[in-house]
């Protein structure tokens, strides 16, 4: 399954817990994962959000294996996790 897959479902109502159950993984891995592809949740609008700078590179990757942090994100992903 691919990440743009996850933030899709996400949108669509599926919770957290029964999409890393569906993908046999325990929610932190998951959360990671999300957090990883610079995804979050905004409270504001109540979606799932990416908040990276190349959309394609991101959400084209499989979220069953490693999800590591994209140097074009890195910047963006250490500034959101000082608020």
């Amino acid at each position: 399954m691919f990440i743009k897959d996850i933030l899709f479902a996400l949108n669509n109502g599926k919770s957290e817990e029964d999409l890393a159950k569906e993908l046999g993984m325990n929610l932190t891995v998951f959360k990671n994962k999300l957090k990883n592809a610079a995804i979050e949740f905004e409270d504001v609008d109540k979606k799932w959000n990416y908040y990276g700078s190349d959309v394609e590179k991101s959400l084209d990757r499989d979220f069953t294996k490693t999800v590591k942090v994209l140097g074009v994100d890195r910047a963006l992903l250490i500034a959101i996790n000082k608020q």
